[in-house]
């Protein structure tokens, strides 16, 4: 929704702003976001650098890719997100674990390993394991991939790599914290990177982050331009209480709305039971978290069959089992209502 002092200034700014020109913003969402100035921000009032930043968005030409080759998608109902930290017993080689992007690239946006096997092996994922890669990680540690990726062909090692699936990148969107240019390039490079690695051939899921209404409209026209695309991931890490959950819901429906064809969700960062079930319930949706392993690792928490967590003395591998199957098996039975 727009403050209603934003119009007040809103041409300003935004008579001549490419951002407004290219018809992927309508001016501001909140006055707060708007106003925002400062070193830490491309912002609406310098012109220069809004400007320069609009051009280096899309300096490069990226194809549509002619497939998203999510038709090899086959996403459980839920992937444990790891670490390094412990050895995930072999009993669960059968499943698929994620990795974030943040911990396989360095300081200076460079690979960290040359592929999954040895991925598996620093984070003692069973080799007979899949792997998946979830695009997480800071801005800045994402700033420093972006800048080094083309000159050092990152992508295409990532696509060598042998990951199951990928998502794309996940450069925040928030509305209060961000103004619309900043918004809006964070999300263009997400989907960039969508593209990047599906004309690489790597099954991916694109993150959708979307604040105003022209986002809505935009991320549906993106997505009729790449008609087979039928999985979108969801980063709602900050969605967890009773009023965020009804929001995420909210959010949710009117994406569906905007997007004819059917969706499956990817949720990334719901692990309370209740609301794992309002979103079953609704939406054909899958999950990640790594709450069972860091519960885990860090405590010896077990938790129960409601996905509730306390101490238990149980060797912390036995602990990382049961937590990860009843995860799994709690995702996995409630099904969505028809």
């Amino acid at each position: 929704m727009r403050h209603k002092n934003s119009q007040s200034v809103l041409n300003f700014a935004c008579d001549t702003c490419s951002w407004k020109v290219s018809k992927l913003c309508n001016g501001a969402t909140n006055g707060k976001s708007y106003l925002l100035q400062g070193e830490n921000y491309i912002g609406c009032f310098d012109v220069a650098k809004r400007e320069s930043f609009f051009f280096d968005t899309f300096k490069t030409k990226i194809p549509i890719p002619k497939s998203s080759h999510q038709n090899r998608l086959n996403l459980p109902p839920y992937t444990l997100t790891v670490n390094r930290g412990m050895t995930i017993p072999n009993c669960l080689e059968n499943f698929v674990f994620g990795i974030s992007l943040g911990k396989i690239i360095g300081k200076r946006g460079y690979l960290r390993y040359k592929d999954v096997n040895e991925i598996k092996l620093k984070f003692g994922i069973p080799m007979k394991a899949r792997v998946a890669l979830i695009g997480t990680g800071d801005d800045k540690q994402l700033e420093i991939f972006w800048k080094i990726h083309q000159a050092n062909q990152v992508f295409e090692k990532i696509a060598r790599m042998g990951f199951d699936w990928v998502t794309s990148l996940t450069w925040s969107v928030w509305e209060e914290d961000f103004p619309r240019p900043d918004q809006i390039r964070n999300q263009q490079r997400n989907f960039q990177s969508y593209d990047l690695f599906a004309n690489l051939g790597v099954p991916c899921i694109p993150f959708l982050f979307l604040i105003d209404e022209i986002d809505f409209e935009n991320t549906n026209q993106w997505l009729q331009e790449r008609p087979d695309i039928n999985t979108v991931a969801i980063y709602a890490r900050y969605y967890r209480d009773s009023n965020t959950i009804f929001k995420l819901l909210k959010y949710l429906e009117k994406i569906q709305e905007y997007v004819k064809r059917p969706l499956e969700f990817l949720i990334v960062g719901i692990a309370k039971a209740d609301n794992i079930s309002l979103l079953k319930k609704k939406f054909n949706v899958k999950f990640v978290n790594g709450k069972p392993y860091y519960a885990t690792v860090k405590g010896g928490r077990l938790c129960n069959s409601k996905l509730e967590y306390s101490k238990s003395d149980l060797p912390k591998e036995e602990v990382l089992r049961i937590n990860f199957l009843r995860n799994y098996g709690f995702c996995k039975k409630v099904e969505l209502s028809k």
